[in-house]
C-alpha cells in the first residue's frame, strides 16, 4: 500500500488547505461519495456493506458541511444527475427483514436510506449555493474548442459523457477563470488532465488533480503517473 501510494500519489492536502491552494475546487461522483480503494474489492458480507454505507456517509456529508462553511466547492448537473439515490422502498424491505428477524440486513438498508438522504442533501446544497457550473458564451466557445481538441482521445478510454463534460468545464474554468482542481478516484478523467497540462502548457499548480484518499485528505496526482506506468 505504502508503496503505491509514493509511487502515484503526490502531495497531501486537507480540504482547508486544498481550498486555499486552488481557487474552485470541481468534484466528480467518486470523489463526492468514495475514498480511493487500491484494492478495487466488492464488499463481500453485509458487514463490509455497512462499512461502505458508513463511507459514503461521512464523505458525502463532511462536504456539504464545507458547502455550508463557504468552500468553493464545485460539480456540474451531469454529476448530480449522476449522484443517483436509490429508489428502492427500504420502509417495506426493513418491515421484510424485520419478519425475518434479521438485524445485520435491517441496519443495512437503514445505513442505505441514510445514505440516500445525504446525497439528497448535497445535491440541494450545490444547487441552492450556486455551485454547479454555468458557462458564459465565452466559456461556451471555449468547450467546443477544447472537445474538438480531445474528442479524439475517447477512444483511448472508457470515460462516460458525464466525465468527459466534467473535464472539459474544468479545463474552460482554468483557463478562463483562474486556478481550479479536479477531485476524483477515477484515473480515466486523469488520462485527460495530464494530456491538458501537456497540450495547453499548464502546470498542476493551476490545474490540480486530486484523489481523495480519506474523508479530509486529498493527494496530487504524479504528473508523470501515466510514464511510470510504461516502464
Amino acid at each position: 500500500m505504502e508503496d503505491v501510494l509514493v509511487q502515484f500519489l503526490g502531495g497531501l492536502m486537507d480540504l482547508e488547505k486544498l481550498s486555499h491552494e486552488y481557487g474552485m475546487l470541481l468534484f466528480d461522483t467518486s470523489g463526492m461519495i468514495h475514498i480511493l480503494d487500491f484494492e478495487v474489492k466488492d464488499p463481500r458480507n453485509t458487514s463490509e456493506r455497512v462499512s461502505k454505507a458508513d463511507e459514503e456517509i461521512y464523505c458525502v456529508s463532511f462536504l456539504r458541511n464545507a458547502l455550508e462553511n463557504g468552500k468553493n466547492l464545485l460539480t456540474t448537473e451531469k454529476v448530480l444527475k449522476e449522484l443517483a439515490y436509490s429508489t428502492c422502498d427500504y420502509k417495506k424491505l426493513i418491515k421484510k427483514y424485520s419478519r425475518r428477524k434479521d438485524n445485520e440486513g435491517i441496519g443495512l438498508f437503514r445505513k442505505w436510506t441514510a445514505g440516500d438522504k445525504e446525497k439528497r442533501k448535497l445535491e440541494n446544497c450545490f444547487e441552492e449555493r450556486g455551485k454547479v457550473v454555468v458557462l458564459d458564451e465565452n466559456e461556451k466557445s471555449l468547450y467546443g474548442r477544447l472537445n474538438q481538441n480531445y474528442k479524439v482521445y475517447l477512444g483511448k478510454s472508457n470515460l462516460s459523457s458525464t466525465d468527459y463534460d466534467l473535464f472539459l468545464k474544468s479545463g474552460v474554468l482554468c483557463l478562463s477563470r483562474g486556478s481550479s482542481a479536479l477531485v476524483s478516484n477515477d484515473f480515466g478523467i486523469a488520462f485527460f488532465w495530464r494530456t491538458f497540462l501537456k497540450r495547453e502548457r499548464v502546470s498542476d499548480e493551476r490545474f490540480g488533480f486530486f484523489n481523495r484518499i480519506d474523508i479530509d485528505w486529498f493527494s496530487l496526482l504524479d504528473k508523470h503517473y501515466y510514464k511510470k506506468r510504461s516502464c
